[in-house]
């Protein structure tokens, strides 16, 4: 088995540096392929996330260290002095790593419940574009089976197990109950509609939000019993509210310092 991981997360980067490296997946399947184009190279997956940029790569030989960083540092735009931290993994190592972050225990917030359907997608999307290999394929059918055990026999998962409820355990902290207090949701995807969850179960139901699509905006506000606004919000629209919650794949700001 050769089996190589090289990434960036939590503990090596600053999170401007991480926002920097994240490959969405609209890019992802055109920067996939880039991976696997020279011959040593026999399948790769990209797991990125808020937290995390990795690439899993299975080569026909192992590869210097140096030349995984200075593939990591060209496919993901950073230079080298930002890629300089990246944790390299080989073969037994490398499996141990994966297992850990499918399980919850290699993320900013231990046991968090995302990155199994994180790591699930990366790999799908890799083997539907043809990017995997014999290697990878076990590696990875494996991995998902342990993130599913470990939360099936542990109690890892008890407790804030994600941004989302952290983010709503810290506004009720603040606030109290929420019945009488705004929220506006900026982004009306997966992390934002599992925050207005955590939130409604604490009292929220004063809602704004705020989407790109007005159609995905519309889907939410309704199910909140809410209204849509403005994409992107105006300042305004935080002086209405008292609880903001940021959820987009946007690459650039939508809040600023001098907005808040």
């Amino acid at each position: 088995m050769r089996l190589e991981v090289i990434g960036i997360n939590h503990t090596t980067s600053k999170v401007e540096v991480r926002e920097k490296a994240a490959i969405n997946s609209e890019s992802l399947s055109s920067q996939l392929p880039l991976l696997t184009a020279g011959e040593e190279m026999e399948g790769a997956v990209i797991l990125s996330t808020c937290n995390r940029t990795e690439f899993y790569l299975s080569p026909r030989t192992h590869l210097h260290k140096d030349s995984l960083r200075a593939l990591f540092t060209r496919i993901t735009n950073l230079d080298s002095t930002e890629t300089a931290n990246a944790y390299l993994f080989q073969d037994e190592a490398a499996v141990q790593h994966l297992f850990k972050v499918a399980s919850g225990l290699n993320s900013q917030i231990v046991g968090e419940t995302e990155i199994l359907g994180q790591v699930k997608d990366a790999y799908y999307q890799a083997l539907k574009l043809e990017q995997t290999n014999t290697v990878l394929n076990k590696v990875f059918l494996r991995a998902i089976e342990c993130g599913k055990e470990v939360r099936h026999r542990t109690a890892i998962t008890e407790g804030a197990v994600s941004v989302a409820s952290a983010a709503a355990q810290l506004a009720g902290k603040i606030f109290g109950q929420l019945q009488a207090h705004n929220t506006l949701l900026v982004g009306a995807g997966a992390t934002a509609q599992l925050v207005a969850t955590h939130l409604q179960s604490n009292g929220a139901v004063n809602w704004r939000v705020s989407n790109r699509t007005p159609a995905r905006a519309e889907q939410l506000a309704a199910l909140l019993n809410g209204a849509v606004t403005v994409f992107p919000p105006t300042a305004a629209e935080l002086a209405w509210a008292d609880l903001v919650v940021c959820a987009t794949s946007a690459p650039h700001h939508l809040i600023s310092r001098e907005m808040v």
